[in-house]
């Protein structure tokens, strides 16, 4: 199933690349995530994620990528200061 996601720094100066992010949530991802393929592409000050996850069903995908996304930004130091959008 494929979900999305929108991220951003609460300060425009604390962006970074979308490769970046994309290297921070597949480090953070594990098997138990089911991520399949993973794109982020930035739109503006955010960054818009694609996910493709193995899940029975796309609102278990969403969570799934959420709680990803959740936990990268917890455990990144560079990160601190982004939310989901």
């Amino acid at each position: 199933m494929m979900a999305v996601a929108w991220v951003g720094p609460l300060v425009s100066t604390l962006a970074l690349p979308p490769e970046e992010l994309t290297d921070f949530l597949w480090r953070h991802a594990t098997d138990d995530d089911g991520l399949q393929h993973l794109r982020v592409r930035s739109v503006q000050d955010e960054m818009m994620i694609f996910g493709f996850l193995m899940a029975d069903s796309e609102p278990q995908a969403r969570t799934i990528l959420r709680n990803l996304t959740r936990k990268t930004i917890s455990n990144e130091p560079r990160l601190w200061l982004w939310r989901i959008v």
